[in-house]
């Protein structure tokens, strides 16, 4: 099977809240709330870069479609990397999502593996690292997203201590 991805969705539990925090809080563009003229349907959808999407779910919906028990979540399951240019945008990207609503539960500092990174938590919990990528940002359109699970991320080609790049290695690029 060739690897696709053309939407990430995220389960969220207060579809109304969520839509701001990424509509209001974050600037990523979108129509609102899509499909409420069914049960179970009503989703958000944003347009990333050409050909990937970030949907928002209800939680109850997402287990309703898939045919699977509701369970709790868990934030070290995926993180939604959120990459700019510099450091500076890092800063100023951390600052946005503090202003926009989000918990910080990592400021923004030199890493281990000699980057730059901040963590921050969407209203539902999701993970999101903050980070300058080592592909130039002006390659990629639209809210640029570096997502990647914690499995199997043991590995870090390329970022070790000491390493003066700032990309970060350990996840796979979306473009």
């Amino acid at each position: 099977m060739k690897a696709r991805v053309t939407v990430i969705t995220l389960g969220v539990d207060d579809l109304e809240r969520s839509l701001a925090f990424y509509r209001d809080g974050l600037g990523f563009p979108t129509k609102g709330i899509v499909g409420t003229e069914f049960e179970y349907s009503a989703v958000v959808f944003f347009k990333l870069q050409p050909g990937l999407q970030l949907a928002l779910w209800p939680r109850a919906s997402l287990a309703h479609d898939a045919g699977l028990a509701r369970t709790p979540s868990s934030p070290t399951e995926l993180s939604l990397g959120h990459n700019v240019n510099s450091a500076a945008e890092v800063d100023a990207a951390m600052e946005q999502a503090a202003h926009a609503g989000a918990h910080i539960i990592k400021p923004a500092e030199r890493t281990f593996y000699g980057g730059y990174a901040g963590y921050f938590q969407d209203p539902d919990g999701h993970g999101r690292p903050v980070r300058p990528h080592s592909i130039p940002v002006s390659q990629i359109t639209g809210p640029r997203l570096l997502c990647g699970s914690r499995r199997g991320r043991h590995h870090h080609h390329g970022a070790e201590r000491g390493d003066q790049r700032l990309g970060d290695d350990r996840s796979a690029a979306v473009t």
